[in-house]
């Protein structure tokens, strides 16, 4: 792994997150058409990791705040966490507007950031994360500068957890105490594979939905005359439809092309939002891209009786073994294709 997780709101819902009352949101964004929305008190979004937990990690967000409600107190942003046990805390003091760094759950202050954050200012933060009780490390960066006073070295384990599984961002602490605003473009990255293995530096997250017929067409529309008429909206939704109770089946769709102003392309991922009715023959899907003339697939994964994004990141190109190029991803197809 490389690229462990990666999410903008871009498909216009929150079905990727565990979600109370936070929503996607086209009111502020960084980049693309959505971003999460976090509008009052008691409100948090929570990311449980598809990859085993992690010890060393890269994590990137933007963040933006309309202001802040309530008494001084210091309110998280994001916690990282195994299971419900906190190992870290990034707040930001609502009397300071500088952001402050914990271990555990509001444990141990091991940092204060040097200059105030903004309100009605996008700000890129990124973490590296490294738990141990000797030796381990917190270090942010600000719009990719790192904060001095955001820097740490020693015991980042407070308990017995090792690695953390999950990502927990709040907008609220205690009480009617809580910060307005929108998370954006976040994206995790481990350090093994080669590539993806450090900061994510800024890294925006764009949306590429279905624009035209693919090479192979073997899902069944549902009522509409092409197979990519019925997967292209934004927000994602369950009245149209390709559906297939036959394996393997392979439906690719040409896609939209990146914005002009693209230079480079840190990974690319295939989305897939799917579900079983009834006894279906094929029980798991493969998350597919076609790129140099050949498709490649993803793993097999399950699919669920609810609607449920089935998704495989690629690093770097499949077909050419090297980072992707905006042309590679231009005359790219994206699609699945139905497994035993």
């Amino acid at each position: 792994m490389s690229m462990v997780f990666l999410t903008g709101a871009e498909p216009g819902n929150a079905l990727e997150w565990d979600l109370y009352n936070v929503t996607a949101t086209g009111v502020q964004r960084r980049s693309g058409a959505y971003s999460f929305g976090f509008p009052g008190p008691g409100f948090y979004a929570q990311t449980n990791l598809t990859a085993p937990g992690l010890a060393q990690a890269y994590l990137q967000f933007a963040w933006r705040t309309s202001g802040f409600t309530g008494g001084p107190t210091q309110i998280p942003i994001v916690k990282w966490r195994n299971g419900a046990n906190v190992l870290g805390v990034l707040a930001v003091d609502k009397a300071t507007q500088l952001l402050v760094l914990y271990t555990g759950d509001f444990g141990i202050l091991v940092g204060t950031a040097t200059a105030p954050v903004n309100t009605a200012t996008w700000h890129v933060f990124e973490i590296y994360i490294s738990i141990a009780n000797v030796g381990g490390q917190l270090v942010v960066r600000i719009n990719g500068v790192p904060d001095p006073g955001l820097s740490f070295t020693g015991d980042t384990q407070p308990a017995g957890d090792t690695t953390f599984d999950n990502l927990y961002f709040m907008s609220w602490r205690t009480g009617s105490q809580y910060w307005t605003g929108w998370i954006d473009d976040v994206i995790l990255n481990d350090l093994a594979g080669g590539v993806n293995d450090s900061w994510p530096n800024g890294a925006r997250i764009v949306y590429l939905p279905a624009s035209g017929v693919g090479n192979s067409s073997q899902w069944t529309p549902l009522s509409l005359p092409q197979n990519w008429q019925e997967v292209d909206e934004v927000p994602v939704s369950q009245a149209d439809y390709v559906h297939t109770n036959a394996q393997p089946r392979l439906d690719l769709y040409n896609l939209q092309n990146l914005p002009a102003d693209a230079q480079a392309v840190q990974a690319a991922r295939a989305d897939a939002w799917a579900l079983m009715s009834g006894a279906a023959t094929p029980t798991t899907l493969k998350p597919a891209v076609r790129t140099g003339g050949a498709p490649f697939f993803g793993p097999a994964q399950g699919v669920p009786l609810i609607l449920t994004l089935l998704s495989h990141i690629w690093d770097q190109n499949p077909n050419t073994l090297a980072n992707w190029t905006p042309a590679d991803v231009n005359a790219a197809e994206s699609g699945q294709e139905s497994a035993p």
